[in-house]
């Protein structure tokens, strides 16, 4: 189990945190490449947030699981989210302009 000590960006209305899974996974990538690095590119789950009086009592020494699962708000579900960046597009439906003869 690892906590990150990622700041992610929130939505308080929706009550939902907004994390980039690239950002995500490099990070797991850099940390465990330290550790053992056959692990990159295996799965893994996000847990939740880690309250940060609990992942500073960890950071120095890390702590039993169940210890660090005290402090962990679990995640109710997720939702993939894609971005458009926006701009000026050609109309796809429209046709182009008949030419006369």
């Amino acid at each position: 189990m690892v906590a990150l000590g990622k700041t992610c960006r929130s939505c308080e209305k929706f009550e939902m945190i907004v994390a980039d899974q690239l950002e995500i996974e490099n990070l797991m990538a850099d940390l465990v490449e330290q550790v053992d690095a056959r692990v990159i590119g295996s799965d893994d789950l996000v847990l939740g947030t880690v309250q940060r009086a609990g992942w500073r009592t960890g950071k120095p020494k890390p702590m039993p699981v169940a210890d660090m699962l005290r402090h962990v708000a679990d995640f109710m579900g997720s939702l993939d989210v894609t971005s458009d960046p926006g701009g000026w597009r050609p109309n796809q439906s429209a046709r182009p302009p008949r030419r006369k003869h």
